[in-house]
């Protein structure tokens, strides 16, 4: 039996590297700095309902619209994102994209650009203990956002 399984595995190994998971025919484009991205290092995507891909690096949030990116930064203002470092994408309606970030989260109007931060009560001392959100999760049934922190 074992030496099946070993059979199995080496044929398996052998054959893996030219099995393609998808066949794109030259159809997929490499994002880079160079083209308008951010950067390179990608850490959340997202498709939203107009059909623009949401993708979030450690730059910045970028909007790509089949041609040309847009990004989104942090701001001193409340109406900006709480970090650049993009952890997390969620599509939560239409106009409306949560960003989990490495200082917080973060409520996207798509149309408008505008951010409106989500503050955590429930915390003292939150930016001290870690308010990086690790991962978003929406319930579309129950209109409920979880999202996974520094803290648990």
């Amino acid at each position: 039996m074992k030496l099946i399984n070993c059979v199995f595995l080496i044929l398996l190994l052998a054959v893996a590297p030219v099995a393609p998971a998808q066949d794109f025919n030259g159809r997929h484009k490499r994002f880079t700095i160079k083209n308008g991205l951010s950067d390179d290092a990608v850490t959340a995507l997202i498709k939203d309902t107009d059909g623009f891909l949401w993708i979030g690096t450690r730059e910045g949030l970028n909007r790509y619209d089949g041609d040309k990116f847009l990004q989104v930064y942090s701001r001193s203002d409340r109406k900006g994102l709480p970090s650049d470092v993009i952890t997390a994408l969620e599509l939560l309606d239409k106009d409306h994209i949560a960003v989990g970030t490495a200082n917080g989260l973060s409520i996207l109007h798509t149309k408008t650009m505008q951010c409106r931060n989500v503050s955590f009560p429930y915390y003292k001392n939150w930016e001290r203990h870690g308010s990086s959100v690790i991962d978003l999760l929406y319930d579309k049934k129950k209109k409920e956002l979880w999202g996974g922190t520094g803290l648990g």
